[in-house]
C-alpha cells in the first residue's frame, strides 16, 4: 500500500526540496547534510527525516544551524516512510533526494535546475556517480585507491541507466538510477498521488521510477557525476534476497494500483513480478526448502507463463534431491558438446 497522498502546498518557484531520511547515521549524516549546504545554488529547502534513530543522529543533527534545514523526528517507519514524510513538508519547484551516507558536489542542485528548465517536457533527470568508501572499512579495501576514493562510474556499472527510451526495462532489471542523483517536478508527483512505496522498502526507489513512467513522465539522464555514493557494508542494496523478496510487493502493489495503466507498463511489470518470484523460489530450494521453492515457481509461472525457468524449477522440486542434482549435470554436459 501507498502512504497518504500528498497535500497540494503550492510550490515556490525555484526552490528545491531535499528529501533526506535517516536512521542511525551518525557516521555519514553531518557530512551529508553539509553537502548540501555547500551547493552553489543557494534556494534550498533541505528536510531531514529522522526515522527514530537510536545512536547520536539527533544530537548530530541539533548541533546544525542553517535557516534551510528542517528536522523531523518520527518514531522508526522504514526509508520509504521516512521519505514521504519529507514529501509531505515540501514546497518546492523541484523535489531532490539523498540518501544519509551519500554526497552531492557542489554543483549539483544548480546543473539538474538548469538542466529542467530548458526541457519543460522532462519530468525528472537522474545522473551518473562516484563511489567511494572509507579507508577503515576493510570490506571495500582492495577495490579502492590508497585515498579510498572513486572506483568506477555508477553507469559503467549498470549501463542500462543511459538510455532513457529502454528505462522501463532497465528498471526492473539490474539497472536503476541512483536516487540520490535524482530531481524531479514535485507537481508532477502531486497530481498524480506518487509517493514511494511504505511496503516495499529498500526498493521504494524501483516503485517511485515506475510510477512516474506509468503516469508517462518523461525522466532524463545527465551523463556527469553530481554525485559521491558511499560504499560500505551495511548498503541495503548488498541484501540480494530481501531486494527480490521486497520486489514481489512492490510489483503486486504497482499492478493492483495501476490496472488502467498501458499494455505495455503493465506487461513488463508482470515480467518482473515473475522474474523475482523465481529468483525467490531459487534461493528457498538452495537451502532445501522444496515447498517454499515449488510455491514460488508456481507463482513465477502465473505472473507471466513464459518464464521456463520457473516449470523447469517447479518439476526439480518434484523429484528427490539426488536426481534433480543428476539432472543439472546432465544438462552442464549436454551443453558442452
Amino acid at each position: 500500500m501507498v502512504a497518504e497522498t500528498q497535500p497540494k502546498t503550492p510550490a515556490s518557484p525555484g526552490l528545491v526540496s531535499v528529501v533526506i531520511p535517516a536512521y542511525n547515521g551518525a557516521p555519514w549524516i553531518e557530512q551529508c547534510v553539509l553537502s548540501v549546504l555547500a551547493q552553489t545554488y543557494r534556494e534550498l529547502q533541505i528536510i531531514v527525516v529522522d526515522d527514530g534513530s537510536t545512536d547520536a543522529t539527533e544530537t548530530i543533527l541539533q548541533g546544525m544551524h542553517d535557516a534551510r534545514l528542517r528536522v523531523i523526528r518520527q518514531p522508526n517507519r522504514g526509508v520509504a516512510a521516512a521519505r514521504n514524510s519529507a514529501l509531505q513538508h515540501a514546497n518546492g519547484e523541484f523535489a531532490a533526494f539523498l540518501d544519509q551516507d551519500d554526497l552531492w558536489k557542489p554543483e549539483k542542485v544548480s546543473s539538474q535546475v538548469e538542466f529542467l528548465r530548458a526541457r519543460p517536457h522532462v519530468v525528472g533527470v537522474y545522473s551518473d556517480a562516484e563511489e567511494f568508501a572509507d579507508k577503515c572499512d576493510d570490506k571495500f579495501a582492495d577495490k579502492f585507491d590508497e585515498r579510498g576514493s572513486s572506483r568506477v562510474s555508477y553507469a559503467s556499472l549498470h549501463p542500462g541507466i543511459a538510455d532513457v527510451r529502454s528505462l522501463l526495462h532497465a528498471v526492473t532489471g539490474r539497472d536503476v538510477p541512483l536516487l540520490s542523483t535524482f530531481m524531479v517536478r514535485r507537481e508532477f508527483l502531486g497530481q498524480h498521488a506518487i509517493q514511494l512505496d511504505v511496503e516495499a522498502p529498500g526498493v521504494d526507489d524501483i516503485g517511485l521510477f515506475l510510477e512516474i513512467l506509468s503516469h508517462g513522465g518523461e525522466l532524463a539522464y545527465q551523463g556527469l557525476a553530481t554525485t559521491l555514493r558511499r560504499m560500505h557494508a551495511t548498503n541495503q542494496s548488498a541484501d540480494h534476497f530481501n531486494r527480490f523478496r521486497r520486489r514481489i510487493a512492490l510489483y503486486e502493489g504497482l499492478l493492483k494500483r495501476g490496472e488502467d495503466r498501458a499494455a505495455d507498463w503493465k506487461a513488463v511489470v508482470r515480467r518482473a513480478l515473475s522474474d523475482a518470484e523465481f529468483r525467490v523460489g531459487e534461493w528457498h530450494w538452495g537451502r532445501e526448502s522444496s515447498a517454499e521453492a515449488r510455491l514460488h515457481f508456481q507463482r513465477a509461472w502465473r505472473a507471466w507463463s513464459g518464464n521456463w525457468k520457473a516449470y523447469r524449477g517447479f518439476l526439480y522440486t518434484l523429484v528427490p534431491r539426488r536426481a534433480a542434482a543428476n539432472l543439472k549435470n546432465l544438462k552442464r554436459i549436454c551443453l558442452k558438446k
